[in-house]
């Protein structure tokens, strides 16, 4: 054999095999920008957090609001519920707490929703619930200070939440739960 012939044996067996190796890039490629389009087109799952309205002092356990709380539940349900308001919840979670539920009666009525009872402690168990059946939907949460600044934390880890003073009631945090990507907060102060 002749150094020629060789030559041409050696690049007849490395076109087939580098080509192939193109092709299956040119596919993974494609794949995946496919795949991101897919990922960023689909719509972020939106969750507020507010804390309940204010509730009635020493009457117990477990009391319901006060003429005021009653007032920024109604406010509320206007803000969330208008025409003009693009959140549109699909689902509202509650505490097993009468103020919670007192809180978001006004907005369920008016969105002609249900309420979602999740215990109060059960804090992992509301985020694993709103990562698993909201996915891409618009969720409210009436919860209690010393459970929110524990939710949004669980949902968007790389936030710093203040404690919630006992007296506040019109902090809410936004978080916007992309596909891919890192969740976003808002933080908002509600009339």
């Amino acid at each position: 054999m002749t150094k020629e012939y060789a030559s041409l044996r050696r690049k007849t067996f490395f076109v087939p095999v580098i080509g192939a190796f193109l092709l299956l890039w040119l596919v993974l490629a494609v794949g995946y920008a496919v795949h991101e389009r897919i990922v960023a087109s689909a719509p972020a799952t939106v969750v507020v957090v507010i804390r309940h309205a204010e509730k009635q002092l020493d009457v117990g356990d477990n009391p319901a609001l006060t003429d005021v709380g009653v007032g920024r539940a109604e406010r509320l349900a206007q803000l969330f519920a208008s025409p003009g308001s693009s959140l549109g919840f699909e689902r509202i979670y509650v505490s097993q707490y009468v103020r919670s539920l007192q809180t978001a009666e006004p907005l369920a009525t008016r969105g002609g929703l249900s309420l979602t009872t999740v215990r109060a402690e059960a804090t992992g168990e509301l985020v694993d619930r709103i990562r698993r059946e909201d996915v891409g939907h618009r969720v409210l949460v009436v919860a209690h200070s010393d459970t929110i600044p524990e939710i949004v934390r669980t949902l968007a880890p790389a936030t710093v939440v203040p404690p919630m003073p006992a007296t506040e009631y019109g902090t809410a945090y936004v978080i916007a739960l992309p596909r891919s990507g890192r969740p976003t907060v808002l933080l908002m102060h509600l009339p």
